[in-house]
Parts: structure tokens; C-alpha cells; sequence
């Protein structure tokens, strides 16, 4: 499950104000946990589930709405977006400097 701007989704869910042009664009993208990057088409149903069961209520319920992590796949991305968040009372972000972005790729293997 992935978020467009890492780093965003746990100070989002820690209740933090988000800066910088995340507040523009920042979208939840969820998607079936992949086994390993050398097999990124094999899914892996017990690391979705134990992602699931780690997101806040609200966020867990958008997903069974949309078909529960029964219906997700890999390939597929069910995006959350701003004013969804919003409705769901998380807070809006403040303009300001972008954080720096970092690769957490390397660190996956």
C-alpha cells in the first residue's frame, strides 16, 4: 500500500501538519502487497492483511467499502484523495516548503 509522498501517511494518521506541496497533492494510493521486488507480481495476502489491520479505523472501512482487501490487486490503485481525508477529519495542510524527498526503495530489499 502506498502513499504518494513518503513519510506523508504517518504524519498524517500522527495528526501532524503536513507542509509544502503535499498539501496539493497529496493522495493515499492502496494497492495487494507484492511478495519481494524480484517477484512483483505475487501477492502477498498475509503482509496486505497485517497492513490493513495497521491503518485507522476511517481508512480501514473507505477500503471495505471499496471491496476490502479481498478485491485489491496488485496492479490496481484505490486512491484516496484530499477531500475524502478531509471528510473524514483529518486536517488540511498548510502551504510551505517542500520536504526533501527520500528514497526508500534500497532500504525494501
Amino acid at each position: 500500500m502506498v502513499c504518494c509522498l513518503p513519510g506523508a501517511l504517518d504524519q498524517l494518521f500522527a495528526g501532524e501538519q503536513l507542509t509544502g506541496r503535499a498539501y496539493q497533492v497529496l493522495t493515499l494510493e492502496f494497492h495487494s502487497a507484492v511478495a519481494s521486488w524480484e517477484h512483483p507480481k505475487l501477492p502477498a495476502p498475509m503482509t496486505t492483511r497485517r497492513m490493513f489491520n495497521s491503518y485507522p479505523e476511517n481508512i480501514r472501512a473507505w477500503l471495505q467499502n471499496k471491496g476490502g482487501i479481498e478485491k485489491m490487486t496488485i496492479e490496481e490503485y484505490w486512491t484516496l484523495t484530499p477531500p475524502e481525508l478531509w471528510a473524514m477529519g483529518y486536517r488540511k495542510c498548510e502551504p510551505g516548503p517542500m520536504p526533501a524527498l527520500r528514497n526508500y526503495r534500497s532500504e525494501w530489499k
